[in-house]
């Protein structure tokens, strides 16, 4: 007798419309009267007789999804007994209606909150189809909706992400969010588009296609943009020798054209540039070598035109007490590309060793010059800093005989010089004594430094600084069960004076934060949260003192889902003619997850 479907419809925002959902095994669908393939599959004529497929080894469709499903929740596979689809659909609602009581010396110079009674709410959605060849569609959505013109200025509607997508063994594909990561000086963004990849035996074919924009609603002409829009396109083809060496090329390019909504005229001329680059990565026992190197072209009709290259090595080796790191990177400050990890401009190289001397003692040590260029133009011409830093670490476990304490020394020196040969120096050094317990933890840092520039000599200056935190925790447990209350108290301080050498002005700038927290089984937690501040001023202006309390209740529901009350305080720059403001802050959320 086969096994009957069941369906669940269920009533969302109007954002997202109604979804018809099927849950338990999909072997002869029936969806509103009418046979449907399983979700991601196009229209077959129905077969008959088709024999039972089980699930494989679960490692390379779970390693795909994580390559293109760039962050989310990756599925947990189990193969259905008569081999039949599993469908699995999560989400959650968040609604608050909260009131605000805001009061500014300087309107919205000093807050962004307004007066009034408001709402947000947002909808996340993850639908994956398990299919028992390891093929896995999914899609996954997440949107904002308010009437707070402090959490959505433009539109009272959002999009925040959305993708579709299917993976399986040796391919992927997803649409919307993606998130290429090729290498370091090639594609490393996010971008709205199409992304994919191929697997041919030890050759791996990567590519991608879309636009960089601010968010979905510039796309749709829904609300004006303060930047170009770019038209992004990038292939990879990667290749294994064995399993210790990879190798791979790629291509990339970008176009700029203006938004369907500006918020202000684009002065700037519109560009365009290709690159390329080949690397590799080698790893073999306790040894690690990765290098790359690559080209650029960019164009924006003749104003800068230019081209740039970049190389960058890296090389580590690690034994059973020592450790050593080396690298060399150098990236022109023509360079163009699209991965955010390629900061044009930087040249350097490092060395640096890790070194366990005794059970109780840790040695690390890093030597970096580095010289960072910027790009000529019209207007100036290019200019350099050359740095050279140490920096010097020790980490200290005080052993058996005071067990929970730990020592941490560091010291920081830096001496730079620019194009025009003016030099500035820096020295930080700190030291952190910490103790941990299952009950107690606890914490002191005290800090110097002192900055010197023949380039500013009037902001040359020494800092002492420190911080303190010590936290508690309290519950009911036993050893052979698990409590049935918890509570903790933590409190945390931080100091900072600077003095200025050439006036003697000083300034002080201290903070503290006290949480309470306590939970009950099956009733739910209460959380209290107080911070507070005082910042004087080195000119003789009035200090500047701010006070804040936030006071939460949180009451379990079914399931996984919550209900909480909130009331929060916030007082900034108190007694200021000109800066100050109060806001508070009443409301209550209900969160609802499936």
């Amino acid at each position: 007798m086969p096994q009957k479907n069941t369906f669940r419809r269920l009533a969302v925002p109007s954002m997202l419309g109604s979804l018809l959902l099927c849950h338990g095994p999909l072997q002869a669908q029936q969806l509103m009267g009418q046979p449907q393939p399983p979700l991601g599959q196009p229209q077959q004529p129905q077969q008959q007789g088709r024999p039972q497929v089980r699930v494989g080894p679960n490692d390379q469709v779970l390693q795909s999804w994580q390559q293109s499903n760039m962050g989310g929740a990756v599925p947990a596979l189990s193969a259905n007994e008569d081999g039949s689809t599993r469908v699995d659909w999560h989400g959650g609602v968040t609604v608050d209606t909260y009131n605000n009581d805001i009061q500014s010396a300087g309107g919205a110079m000093n807050t962004p909150l307004r007066s009034g009674s408001f709402y947000r709410g947002s909808v996340t959605s993850d639908l994956r189809a398990i299919h028992p060849d390891n093929v896995v569609d999914y899609f996954q959505v997440g949107m904002t909706t308010s009437d707070d013109k402090a959490v959505l200025s433009q539109n009272p509607y959002q999009l925040n992400n959305v993708q579709l997508g299917r993976t399986g063994e040796g391919y992927s594909v997803a649409v919307g969010d993606i998130a290429p990561n090729f290498s370091s000086l090639s594609s490393a963004l996010g971008a709205r588009g199409v992304y994919g990849q191929r697997q041919f035996g030890d050759i791996t074919v990567h590519g991608f296609s879309g636009q960089v924009a601010e968010n979905w609603e510039v796309l749709s002409s829904t609300v004006p943009s303060n930047q170009y829009l770019r038209e992004v396109h990038g292939a990879k083809v990667e290749k294994m020798f064995g399993n210790n060496l990879r190798t791979y090329a790629t291509a990339q390019a970008f176009s700029e054209r203006e938004a369907p909504l500006m918020a202000q005229p684009g002065y700037a001329p519109l560009g365009a540039s290709r690159s390329m680059s080949a690397g590799f990565q080698y790893q073999r026992d306790q040894f690690s070598l990765v290098g790359e190197m690559a080209g650029s072209s960019f164009e924006d009709g003749g104003n800068a035109d230019r081209q740039g290259r970049a190389a960058i090595v890296d090389a580590g080796w690690r034994g059973e007490t020592v450790g050593v790191r080396a690298g060399y990177h150098h990236i022109d400050a023509e360079f163009t590309s699209l991965s955010l990890a390629a900061q044009p401009g930087i040249h350097e190289a490092y060395v640096g060793v890790d070194w366990m001397a005794a059970p109780w003692l840790t040695l690390t040590s890093d030597v970096r010059k580095s010289k960072n260029s910027t790009l000529a133009n019209a207007f100036s011409d290019s200019t350099f800093v050359d740095t050279d830093a140490l920096t010097l670490r020790a980490n200290i476990n005080l052993g058996p005989e005071h067990p929970g304490w730990g020592l941490s020394l560091q010291q920081v020196t830096a001496q730079s010089t620019d194009s025009a040969e003016q030099a500035s120096r820096r020295g930080d050094f700190s030291a952190t004594l910490n103790y941990a317990s299952p009950e107690l933890i606890s914490g002191l840092t005290i800090g110097q430094g002192k900055i010197t520039s023949e380039v500013s000599p009037f902001s040359d200056s020494t800092t002492e600084s420190w911080s303190f935190n010590i936290g508690r925790n309290f519950s009911n447990a036993q050893p052979d069960a698990a409590p049935t209350w918890t509570a903790g108290v933590n409190f945390f301080a931080t100091s900072q004076t600077q003095r200025l050498l050439l006036t003697g002005d000083e300034s002080n700038n201290i903070n503290y934060t006290l949480a309470l927290t306590s939970q009950v089984v099956g009733w739910g937690s209460l959380n209290l949260l107080l911070t507070g501040g005082e910042t004087t001023q080195p000119n003789g202006g009035p200090s500047l003192r701010v006070r804040g309390a936030q006071l939460e209740a949180l009451i379990p529901m079914r399931g996984q889902s919550t209900f909480k009350l909130y009331a929060r305080t916030s007082r900034r720059n108190i007694d200021d003619p000109l800066l100050s403001a109060q806001e508070d802050v009443l409301g209550m959320q209900l969160i609802y997850n499936f």
